[in-house]
C-alpha cells in the first residue's frame, strides 16, 4: 500500500501551487489515504472501490467510493436505518466514547453525516485497551479539516470524503 500512497502524494505535490507545498499536508494525506484504503478493505465487503484525489483552490479532497454495506450508525444501542429519520437531522449521534475522545456523527440530512471529534485534555489518562473499532475514523477526522460520509441509495454507494486545507 505504501508505494500507492507515495504515488498519490507525488501527484498531489505536482498539482499544488509552488508556494503551497508542505510536509504537513503530505503527512496528513498519507495517513488519511492509508486509513481510507484500509477501511475499504476491512469493512466495505466489496471487491473494489474508487479513490478520487482532487486539488481545489485551497484544499486537497480525498474521496473513497464503494458499493458495500452502508455505514452502520447506532444511537442508544439501536442501529439507525438509511434514510435517517427527520428527528435526527441537525443532531449529533455519538459513535464512540473512549479514554481519549468522543466521536460524533452530525446528521446533515437523510443521507449525509459529518464526523466530529471532541478530545479530552492532555492530562486525562489514556488506556490503550479502550480504543475501539472506529479508531481509524478518529484518525481521519483529526487530520482532516472536514470529513463526511454520504450514502447514495439509488446506486447503493458509500462515499467518504476528507478535505485538507493547505
Amino acid at each position: 500500500m505504501l508505494p500507492f500512497v507515495i504515488k498519490i502524494n507525488e501527484w498531489i505535490e505536482q498539482g499544488l501551487p509552488r508556494d503551497r507545498s508542505n510536509d504537513v499536508l503530505f503527512f496528513k494525506s498519507k495517513l488519511i489515504l492509508t486509513e481510507l484504503v484500509t477501511n475499504a478493505i476491512k469493512h466495505s465487503h466489496t471487491n473494489e472501490f474508487k479513490l478520487i484525489v482532487a486539488i481545489e483552490s485551497d484544499m486537497v479532497k480525498l474521496t473513497r467510493i464503494e458499493n458495500g454495506n452502508p455505514f452502520s450508525l447506532f444511537s442508544e444501542g439501536r442501529a439507525l436505518e438509511w434514510p435517517l429519520a427527520p428527528s435526527f437531522i441537525g443532531k449529533p449521534v455519538m459513535i464512540l466514547k473512549d479514554k481519549m475522545s468522543h466521536m460524533f456523527a452530525i446528521i446533515n440530512d437523510y443521507y449525509n453525516i459529518e464526523f466530529k471529534l471532541e478530545e479530552y485534555s492532555k492530562d486525562d489518562e489514556v488506556v490503550i485497551d479502550t480504543l475501539l473499532e472506529h479508531f481509524g475514523l478518529i484518525i481521519i477526522t483529526k487530520l482532516s479539516d472536514k470529513f463526511n460520509y454520504s450514502y447514495d441509495p439509488t446506486h447503493h454507494l458509500n462515499i467518504f470524503e476528507a478535505k485538507i486545507k493547505f
